[in-house]
């Protein structure tokens, strides 16, 4: 389960650090360490590393470590671990020989996606996986593997910026339901959808009861950067930087790059071959500077994020399509007497005039005098008329107009190849 803990791995604000001190996480890390403590073996010690690992603590991680290499049987025991705890704390030399020692190629490409910043790459080594018999020791069965495996895919397609299908992951295990939660408000930081407050509420509720800080705080990082909340951002900086994950205190650095006018990060702090940190950086340099830069085609899932996150913050204005059509003013959504009126932008954006006229019957159906009406429509949508759309992205995703049920929709969802999932 280290794997699926990669997934949400962080740490904790130091506001809501005593909240958690009596929750099963911790109970969990001190039952493990006096147990450590009375008897030492790879059982006890794999017990204190897991609950680290949920806690964030990636210092004492590293502790435990050098502990086990001193003392343990068999050095290479934690390798897994191992990899993890190196890329959070971004030493690259180490991490690469960790990786090797692990000798476990879904290790292998969640690392490629997630720190090499390859996700394509990824896909292919686990796709290859799934049509073997490649077998591993931690994952007993078959079948958890296979879950194992979908779930480091699914990070990989978000990432990369395509449709990601969560039903894949509902035929294995209880746990199914907790990570396509999780996956589900990714998407929705990711693919310029911000209805999320319930979802969101539900996810981190759960993630507290359990006291899974690495949960909670990757998940507040990515909620604090899509609603510009810079001092929550501040507080994980400094927590993560305190639990030695300097990975994600990086990450969050270059969030508060973006969100305020400090001077940006020292790219020289962010390892030469961290593909996935870099990208960040550039983004942030391309819209804070305004400075030429292309992402890779790997990462546009990310770029289409910094898409949403720029608009929001510099409060410029764009017509989405993801899920419902909305019209918004940087984080304000614009609303009108008749949602019509929004609904004629749409097909003005995506058809031209002449493609909005053709089909007034859809956008006015059963007006009189569906010119006039479409006239009364631009003259109140004023400079609105010239804005851009996420029509690309949406598409690109699988949530174009994915909420819109009416004629009007139906008929762009086909012009556009989408269909409603």
């Amino acid at each position: 389960m280290r794997l699926l803990r990669g997934i949400i791995e962080s740490g904790m604000p130091d506001v809501l650090l005593e909240v958690l001190k009596d929750n099963r996480a911790y109970l969990a890390y001190r039952e493990a360490k006096e147990r450590l403590e009375r008897h030492f073996s790879s059982l006890n010690m794999l017990y204190v590393l897991e609950a680290l690992a949920s806690m964030g603590d990636v210092r004492k991680q590293s502790e435990y470590i050098q502990m086990w290499k001193e003392r343990g049987t068999s050095p290479d025991a934690f390798a897994s671990a191992e990899v993890y705890i190196y890329q959070s704390m971004c030493k690259p030399a180490a991490l690469k020989e960790a990786i090797r020692r692990a000798n476990n190629r879904i290790i292998t490409a969640d690392m490629v996606a997630t720190y090499y910043g390859k996700p394509s790459v990824a896909v292919r080594i686990l796709r290859g996986i799934k049509e073997t018999d490649y077998r591993v020791r931690e994952y007993r069965t078959r079948e958890f593997r296979d879950f194992i495996v979908d779930t480091v895919l699914t990070r990989a397609y978000l990432y990369m910026g395509g449709v990601v299908d969560l039903s894949s992951l509902k035929r294995y295990y209880e746990l199914s339901d907790e990570v396509i939660e999780i996956y589900s408000l990714l998407f929705k930081f990711m693919a310029g959808e911000f209805d999320y407050g319930e979802l969101a509420e539900g996810v981190l509720k759960r993630a507290f009861a359990k006291g899974s800080k690495a949960a909670i705080l990757n998940l507040l990082r990515y909620k604090a950067f899509v609603d510009l909340d810079t001092f929550r951002l501040e507080l994980l900086k400094h927590t993560f930087t305190n639990l030695g994950d300097m990975y994600s205190a990086i990450l969050t650095e270059i969030y508060l790059d973006f969100l305020t006018d400090k001077e940006p990060i020292d790219p020289s702090r962010i390892p030469e071959d961290c593909g996935f940190l870099r990208t960040h950086y550039l983004l942030m340099r391309k819209y804070r500077f305004g400075e030429e830069y292309q992402p890779p085609e790997d990462m546009r899932g990310i770029a289409d994020m910094w898409w949403y996150v720029n608009r929001r913050h510099n409060r410029r204005p764009y017509l989405s399509f993801a899920g419902k059509l909305r019209l918004y003013d940087g984080v304000k959504e614009i609303k009108f007497r008749s949602k019509r009126v929004i609904v004629a932008l749409a097909y003005l954006k995506l058809l031209g005039r002449e493609g909005l006229e053709g089909h007034l019957d859809l956008v006015f159906p059963n007006v009189k005098h569906p010119k006039k009406r479409l006239y009364q429509a631009l003259s109140q949508l004023g400079r609105y008329r010239y804005i851009p759309t996420d029509a690309g992205i949406t598409i690109r995703r699988g949530n174009f107009l994915r909420d819109e049920k009416e004629s009007w929709a139906q008929f762009l969802k086909e012009r556009t190849g989408m269909y409603a999932l």
